[in-house]
């Protein structure tokens, strides 16, 4: 018969285990003793020892996958920089792998008489941001400032200081409460912080940039020439490139027809840009990033490509083969040569034109196409040459006046293709 084995016959699990180093496990005393002095916590240590020490200008980050124990670790270094000297010797000589280093227990004994103020968040979990790490990190400065009396003194100012160091340049920037970004430098970190502690002015943020979002932003700028450091988010540059599309008049997706660069595969993710928002524009825009820093050229070649002259040529070139250039030909019918580009200029002067893809372009390219073929129809009906839409409706105004029966009646009575098309003419 077999036998069946159980858990508790190979390991047991300690009934006072805290699975998670949260306020309840502070509360109930959960013992930071327990807390085994692994070749990883050793080094976390002595880079503790480095930093108090001034031995490096770097503050030290504990990370790790979940589950690793980070919340424990930062916990026991908590309790380390705080309890007395006699409950520290006390733990060093529970374990042997710190009995090896008596001499980082001096050390950190040493640091400890010149004092040391601890400022503990647990459960920092919820921090996905770097917006929130600033919240944070005011969050440590109110609890220095209750709990141990901090000042608004140049030496609290220096605290935080100290502890943002590292945000003050690239790759991070500032962001204030309305969108607004600029560079991050040691003056704006100082201007940001003085903000803070004075309560005065808009929230700020520190953004992190990754290397693709730093790529896509500078790509960005320098193709599409927007000011340096002026945008904050993807849907924010794509708010900017809009703009940008719309000065150029005719539809970027004509550019394919001149693109002797072969960066018109870029211009297609920027249309894509601007018709994403939230999630999916973050995609994008870290997609364009990856190129960017592929392809270290393609911003000045899209430069050289996105001008009015370029769009207008490329929409040229786009109609001698669109529907085997019939708006052309029409054109030429009716004289109106001269105002085509004018009349396709007002099919995309709408406000969200530059989010048309190809498909929608067409369509009203279409409409324009039927425009001009009624044109040329009432021409020669009507025995005229006008070259416009609205001298077209005067004249079949004028000719209007002198039919002595209703266009309702013609309706009734005489349907017909001619009819149907000067419905809605007569005022």
């Amino acid at each position: 018969m077999a036998v069946s084995n159980k858990y508790c016959e190979y390991f047991d699990v300690n009934e006072t285990y805290f699975p998670c180093i949260d306020e309840s496990a502070i509360n109930a005393g959960v013992q930071w003793e327990a807390t085994y002095p692994h070749d990883t916590f050793i080094e976390m240590l002595n880079s503790v020892d480095k930093m108090l020490g001034g031995g490096t200008n770097r503050s030290l980050w504990i990370h790790g996958a979940y589950g690793t124990g980070k919340s424990r670790c930062a916990y026991a270094l908590k309790r380390i920089l705080e309890v007395p000297e006699e409950e520290l010797r006390a733990y060093w000589n529970m374990y042997e792998p710190l009995q090896k280093h008596t001499a980082l227990l001096e050390k950190l004994l040493g640091h400890k008489e010149h004092g040391i103020v601890t400022a503990y968040r647990y459960a920092s979990g919820s921090i996905t941001s770097p917006q929130q790490l600033f919240l944070s990190i005011g969050e440590i400065y109110d609890f220095l400032e209750t709990k141990y009396g901090f000042p608004l003194c140049h030496l609290s100012a220096f605290i935080v200081g100290f502890l943002l160091r590292e945000y003050s340049a690239d790759p991070y920037r500032c962001l204030d409460a309305d969108g607004h970004p600029d560079t991050m430098t040691p003056d704006k970190l100082s201007e940001m912080i003085g903000n803070y502690l004075l309560k005065k002015g808009k929230t700020t943020y520190i953004v992190s940039l990754t290397d693709d979002e730093k790529a896509f932003y500078e790509m960005t700028e320098e193709a599409w020439s927007i000011t340096p450091n002026s945008c904050s988010s993807p849907t924010q540059a794509g708010t900017l490139i809009q703009a940008k599309m719309r000065e150029l008049v005719y539809p970027v997706w004509c550019l394919e027809e001149v693109d002797t660069l072969g960066v018109f595969d870029i211009v297609k993710k920027y249309i894509s840009l601007v018709q994403s928002d939230g999630q999916t524009a973050h995609g994008v825009a870290n997609e364009l990033g990856r190129i960017a820093r592929q392809r270290p050229s393609c911003g000045q070649n899209m430069q050289k490509l996105l001008s009015a002259y370029n769009c207008q040529k490329g929409m040229l070139l786009y109609l001698e083969r669109f529907e085997n250039g019939k708006l052309i030909k029409l054109a030429q019918d009716i004289g109106a040569t001269d105002h085509m580009l004018s009349d396709i200029k007002k099919l995309f002067s709408v406000k969200h034109s530059a989010q048309w893809v190809l498909e929608t372009g067409e369509a009203e390219i279409r409409k324009l196409i039927v425009e001009y073929e009624v044109i040329k129809l009432s021409n020669l009906l009507l025995n005229v040459s006008n070259h416009t839409k609205d001298a077209t409706f005067k004249s079949w105004r004028e000719t209007l006046k002198f039919i002595g029966f209703s266009c309702e009646s013609m309706l009734d009575n005489f349907l017909s293709p001619v009819t149907d098309g000067v419905h809605g003419l007569h005022p």
